[in-house]
């Protein structure tokens, strides 16, 4: 996170133009994969880890010329961002649906159990992932065929 938050003051400092869009696309492209590196697999869970990984976002659309008076909502969406919570979340999705399509080498009966109730609401593909004994387990994305106890029925 501190080799994220150099890097986009440097971009802040450096860059000759004071364009925010500009800006904005050189943190799309030089920072934000540094705060997203790996996110399927480690996801932070507590609020700490969160607010800190978005701090950096979130202080860098301050630093943007016209936007330091502006809440960080307004400041994503004038800028066309998304949270970078949001965006662990949809690449949590992705990496799920890959899962299930087979598109991906990653077995994915060690993870997940598809229902087993035909009556259902929706479709078929509802997934259920194990119970965990561990509290660093509960917030993992895959969780590990070691600790598989039967999904509880919803």
């Amino acid at each position: 996170m501190a080799k994220a938050k150099l890097r986009s003051s440097q971009i802040l400092r450096f860059f000759l133009s004071k364009d925010p869009q500009v800006l904005t696309k050189a943190f799309v492209a030089y920072v934000r994969p540094i705060l997203e590196y790996s996110s399927p697999v480690w996801s932070p869970s507590a609020v700490t880890y969160i607010n800190k990984l978005e701090s950096v976002q979130r202080s860098f659309t301050k630093r943007l010329p016209g936007f330091q008076k502006l809440s960080y909502d307004t400041r994503l969406k004038r800028l066309g961002l998304d949270r970078l919570e949001l965006r662990r979340l949809h690449a949590d999705l992705i990496m799920c649906y890959k899962m299930v399509h087979k598109l991906i080498n990653i077995p994915f009966d060690q993870f997940f159990t598809l229902s087993q109730h035909n009556s259902t609401r929706g479709h078929s593909l509802k997934l259920f992932y194990p119970d965990s004994r561990v509290n660093a387990r509960a917030n993992f994305f895959l969780c590990s065929n070691d600790f598989f106890v039967e999904p509880s029925t919803c």
